[in-house]
């Protein structure tokens, strides 16, 4: 197996490797931004900045790349929304790639337009809640999007269905790995991802509630300029249940988590309006999110984000899958 690299040498080899990928002003200073499912580099010159996103190798064909940066641009050019621009290489493709002199390892990268302002998770109180609203109100955009536009039906990207999220082979992994949780933990994660695996069966997959969504719309990579609500980071977008973008946009959240939900769906229903079909599932998307961050968190804890989560996620979500458990067993038991 070949060796992993390091964000430190990925770090030189960039250094070296991008004046022959990519034509930028002057000269360039890089360095690294951010280490999590990809690593992500700040470049810089004295009338420029840019950010440089090196993909982790296996986790995306070359197709499937191209397909986010074509939904990217599409999302661009429908003028509702704004998103990073991706610039070309040297040779015209927006995709380039280099080989880790160390490993041998292959790396895909492509360069971003870098949007300034402030994350919105670092927004509180009623701040934070007007932003959710526009949060929601975006991913409202792109769903609305998404079913005008029929050609991203036919963008290779991978599928975010229940087998993907919290099957025996799930894409993260299982939520079981992740350290800390107790037998009786298991025992009810286990009850709460069976129900929800029933209620997605039967919510099923029309066009009206399936198809190309972000996947990771969480409040870190929604950046506010002034007014301006931009959206970054589209590396997990695939096919899947548009509510589920709700709960990616709150899965950071313990703390008034309610709220936060109210409020992201009055934004959403000021562009797209919901059945009571869609609002009896807000519960099972939101839960599902929070138990495949589980999963996540236990694979990756050397990212930055890992090493910033506390107990309290944990213990939120606990509860959140007795109360969901109890629920859905009472309503079975009032049907018999």
């Amino acid at each position: 197996m070949k060796r992993i690299d390091t964000p430190e040498v990925l770090l030189e080899t960039v250094r070296r490797e991008f004046e022959r990928m990519f034509l930028f002003p002057d000269y360039a200073e890089i360095g690294l931004l951010k280490n999590s499912e990809n690593l992500t580099f700040t470049v810089a010159s004295p009338v420029r900045k840019a950010v440089l996103r090196v993909n982790r190798p296996g986790y995306h064909t070359k197709e499937e790349l191209l397909a986010e940066l074509q939904w990217m641009e599409q999302i661009r050019r429908g003028g509702k929304l704004t998103v990073p621009q991706a610039f070309p290489g040297r040779d015209g493709s927006l995709l380039q790639s280099f080989r880790s002199p160390e490993s041998g390892v292959e790396y895909d990268c492509s360069l971003f337009s870098f949007l300034p302002g402030k994350a919105v998770c670092e927004l509180h109180g009623q701040q934070l809640l007007d932003r959710v609203s526009q949060v929601g109100a975006a991913a409202a955009i792109l769903h609305t999007q998404v079913q005008k536009e029929s050609d991203t039906a036919r963008f290779r990207r991978f599928t975010w269905d229940f087998e993907s999220l919290l099957g025996e082979n799930a894409r993260w992994g299982s939520w079981s790995d992740y350290p800390g949780l107790t037998q009786k933990d298991r025992i009810l994660f286990r009850q709460a991802s069976t129900i929800i695996e029933g209620r997605l069966s039967a919510y099923g997959k029309e066009p009206d509630r399936y198809g190309l969504i972000h996947s990771d719309l969480h409040l870190s990579n929604v950046i506010m300029d002034g007014e301006k609500l931009q959206i970054i980071d589209f590396d997990d977008c695939g096919f899947g249940w548009f509510l589920y973008d709700l709960g990616c946009s709150l899965v950071q959240y313990s703390d008034g988590l309610e709220e936060l939900c109210k409020a992201w769906l009055q934004g959403y229903q000021t562009v797209r309006c919901l059945s009571l079909q869609d609002f009896a599932e807000i519960p099972t998307f939101v839960l599902m999110r929070r138990i495949v961050r589980l999963a996540w968190l236990g694979s990756h804890g050397e990212s930055d984000t890992a090493k910033t989560v506390g107990t309290e996620y944990l213990e939120k979500t606990r509860r959140m899958a007795y109360e969901f458990v109890r629920r859905n067993v009472q309503k079975a038991a009032a049907v018999c």
